[in-house]
């Protein structure tokens, strides 16, 4: 039988030690800081829509305040791609809103920068992608515009003519 010194045994337990430690620490992490929850899947409608849509609010109701009067005449001509086009300023959680369109049904839109920027971002990108794509690209985050850039724009031309 194979003997082993004092120091050999010692330095086993310790080796020992520092693994368990190491394991609980990570433990110790992990419980501390779990994972956030993903987020809840947001509602709209996967196809386009077969019976007529609502009206949006009428812009000329909104004449004195200039991004909610620009956005509502934009989004007056958009409504089958706004229905197809989740929201993610949570109005679908908190209100039941079933797509982006619900938001300009109602007076939702009038004060919400996010659903403002969505809308527009549908606007400008309604030639070029499909509602599938316009999702993908709002999901991911990534959709940059200028709200007040555009409104401005807006109101400089709508001047000059």
């Amino acid at each position: 039988m194979k003997t082993y010194s004092r120091g050999y045994f010692l330095f086993s337990i310790a080796s020992a030690t520092v693994a368990l430690l190491d394991r609980f620490s990570t433990l110790a992490v992990a419980v501390q800081n779990p994972p956030a929850p993903a987020p809840p899947p947001r509602a709209y409608h996967k196809h386009a829509p077969t019976e007529p849509l609502p009206s949006t609010l009428d812009p000329s109701e909104l004449q004195d305040n200039r991004n909610a009067f620009v956005i509502y005449t934009l989004v007056a001509e958009i409504k089958e791609i706004l229905y197809q086009v989740p929201c993610y300023c949570g109005c679908d959680q908190q209100q039941g809103h079933e797509s982006l369109l619900d938001c300009f049904i109602t007076k939702h839109g009038v004060k919400c920068t996010i659903c403002q920027k969505e809308a527009l971002f549908c606007y400008l990108e309604r030639k070029t992608k499909t509602p599938a794509e316009i999702r993908d690209v709002m999901a991911s985050g990534k959709p940059q515009v200028d709200l007040q850039k555009y409104v401005d724009d807006y109101y400089q031309q709508a001047r000059s003519r």
